[in-house]
C-alpha cells in the first residue's frame, strides 16, 4: 500500500512512471475493462496475466500504455455435487521498530545549548523538571487485529455453472481510531 492507511490500495506500477499523469495500468477483470480492483476479493482470483509491452497498447489502444493486468475469477464447479469452501483467519499487526526519541529532559537540555549556542540565555532554569515527559508513539501507536472470513459456494451441470462467494475484512489500524471494514 502507498499510505500505509487500513484498506489502503495497493499501487501497480507495470511499466514504470513515465508520465505526470495516472502510471497506473489497466485492469480487465473477467472481460471488462476497470479502472482499479479494490472491490476483488483475492479469494476469489483464479489467475492474473500481465501484458507490459507492445502486445498491451495493440490489444487496448492508448489505454494499455502504462501496461494491462488481466484478471481472471474463479468459475463454477463443473458437473457434479455442490463444493462449498469455508476460510478464515486472524492475527495482529504492530509497529515493529519506532523512531528514538529524547524524553523530556533531555529535550529542554538540548534547547538550552542550542540557546547558548546562538548567544541566547537558556530558556529552562532546570530541566530535570520535565522528567521523562510523554513519548507520543506510545500514544498513538497500538496492537492492532485483522480478521478474514471467506465462505464460498460453486455447483454445476451440464448447462450451467454457478460460484457464489462472500468475504468480510476487518483491519484495525495500528494508529488508534482508525480501522477498515469491506464486505464483497
Amino acid at each position: 500500500p502507498g499510505s500505509g492507511a487500513p484498506g489502503a490500495d495497493a499501487i501497480f506500477r507495470v511499466r514504470g512512471v513515465g508520465t505526470l499523469n495516472n502510471a497506473d495500468p489497466l485492469f480487465v477483470v473477467d472481460g471488462m475493462i476497470l479502472g482499479d480492483i479494490s472491490f476483488l476479493n483475492p479469494r476469489d482470483v483464479a489467475s492474473v496475466s500481465v501484458l507490459k509491452d507492445a502486445s498491451a497498447t495493440a490489444i487496448y489502444g492508448a489505454r494499455g500504455a502504462n501496461g494491462v493486468i488481466i484478471v481472471t475469477t474463479k468459475q463454477g464447479a463443473d458437473a457434479g455435487a455442490g463444493r462449498i469452501t469455508i476460510g478464515a483467519y486472524s492475527g495482529i499487526q504492530e509497529v515493529l521498530k519506532t523512531i528514538e526519541v529524547a524524553n523530556g529532559e533531555q529535550y529542554a537540555t538540548l534547547i538550552n545549548e542550542a540557546d547558548v549556542n546562538e548567544g541566547r540565555a537558556p530558556r529552562f532554569a532546570d530541566p530535570s523538571s520535565f522528567g521523562e515527559g510523554t513519548n507520543w508513539q506510545d500514544e498513538i501507536f497500538r496492537m492492532a487485529s485483522i480478521q478474514n472470513v471467506q465462505l464460498g459456494f460453486a455447483a454445476g451441470n451440464d448447462r450451467t455453472s454457478v460460484n457464489v462467494s462472500g468475504n468480510y475484512f476487518r483491519q484495525e489500524g495500528i494508529i488508534t481510531g482508525s480501522k477498515f471494514d469491506r464486505f464483497t
